[in-house]
């Protein structure tokens, strides 16, 4: 039978020196398995008086803070109230979400919690903090029932005096027989999802525009926005004014597409990037007296197709050299082999309408560019879309 693990919190009374005098304070420590943690992996400050949960831990170790995740809820002591995660150097560079702390109630509820840190001096958004606070407390409990958000009541004085303020995106949650991975992964992924909805929905507000988010691997990442650029490009050939925008957000890549004529159908811009973003996956059928317009999209094509073979190449080379696992290795190689820049797509706005699931009257399957080997003939999907453009 396995021994149980033992996670506590153990009062250290203070010494006293020859002279009957305090040498050092009373403290408390955090002890897992009999072994006590250092204050320079974990800090417990003074414990509040009068409440049946009154102490903190203040984990300042990656080590540890990973170790006290593989724990299960279940056996942290009932006289802790939370458990805080350090926050890395630079944490307000971005004001994506991270994981933050794990509070526990009375009622046998847990509260995880991530930290959206938010810089005045680096904020560069068309809204106000205001107004991305306000978004997150409407659209996280459609997403998460129970989900709000907490930050100082004194908002506007933290921002002007310190420049920064916190805002604090809290799940409650009661599997507390699972480990404190497996909820924090789950979590994270929903508090993802609530951020990035909350930023697209000012885009979908503000603007007359398709807009697509994508994760790309950074090996491939300028060769794929080089790509992604080029798509004004393609729509000034078929006879469509339009500007386009690339932003990085957590990690991830905005690219939106607005039409100079707001009476631009953006169904048939979607429907035209759609199948811009497929169309380096198939081989390219295209002939020497083509129009300069297919010649110049054949070469940006090719080009983002040398570019992620170069990467796939590379990748080989360094799996090779270090010895990766080989589930990583065929997982990098089937993104490459697929098309990267299509693979990457989180999301894209506004939506296909339910009526459209071919392409000019099926003429063009858009799932069959997807698929490996098909023969791409540009200059013939060219001239549909540019008619198809050309169409009341």
């Amino acid at each position: 039978m396995e021994k149980e693990d033992v996670i506590e919190i153990v009062q250290i009374n203070g010494e006293l020196d020859v002279k009957g005098k305090s040498s050092r304070a009373t403290r408390w420590s955090l002890v897992i398995n009999g072994e006590e943690i250092d204050e320079e992996r974990a800090f417990i400050p003074i414990p509040e008086r009068g409440e049946k949960r009154n102490y903190t831990i203040i984990v300042r170790n990656d080590i540890l803070a990973k170790q006290l995740l593989q724990y299960r809820l279940t056996i942290f002591p009932d006289n802790l109230a939370k458990v805080i995660f350090k926050q890395p150097i630079g944490e307000y560079d971005s004001f994506e979400p991270r994981f933050r702390a794990i509070n526990f109630r009375d009622n046998g509820e847990v509260v995880f919690t991530f930290m959206s840190a938010i810089s005045v001096y680096n904020w560069n958004r068309y809204y106000t903090i205001n107004d991305y606070l306000e978004i997150l407390r409407s659209i996280g409990p459609v997403r998460y029932p129970g989900f709000f958000v907490q930050y100082g009541e004194d908002l506007m004085d933290d921002l002007y005096e310190r420049g920064a303020m916190e805002a604090y995106l809290r799940f409650p949650y009661n599997g507390i027989d699972k480990r404190g991975i497996e909820v924090m992964e789950e979590l994270k992924e929903i508090c993802y999802l609530i951020y990035h909805e909350a930023i697209l929905s000012f885009s979908q507000k503000d603007k007359h525009s398709v807009e697509v988010v994508l994760d790309l691997p950074p090996n491939v990442k300028v060769a794929c926005e080089q790509y992604l650029l080029y798509f004004v490009q393609f729509l000034k050939d078929l006879g469509i004014e339009a500007s386009s925008e690339l932003k990085h957000d957590a990690g991830q890549v905005l690219f939106s597409v607005t039409p100079t004529n707001k009476g631009e159908a953006l169904d048939k811009i979607r429907t035209a990037l759609e199948v811009y973003l497929r169309l380096p996956s198939g081989r390219l059928a295209v002939a020497s007296n083509d129009p300069v317009e297919i010649q110049r999209l054949s070469a940006n094509i090719l080009h983002l197709q040398s570019q992620l073979m170069l990467a796939h190449a590379m990748i080989q080379h360094k799996d090779a050299a270090i010895q990766l696992q080989q589930a990583t290795i065929q997982k990098q190689q089937r993104l490459l082999a697929e098309n990267e820049i299509t693979q990457s797509v989180v999301d894209i706005t506004p939506k296909k309408a339910e009526d459209k699931e071919e392409f000019l009257g099926g003429a063009l399957a858009l799932t069959q560019i997807e698929k490996g080997g098909v023969r791409v003939n540009l200059a013939e999907i060219f001239r549909m879309l540019k008619r198809w453009f050309q169409e009341d």
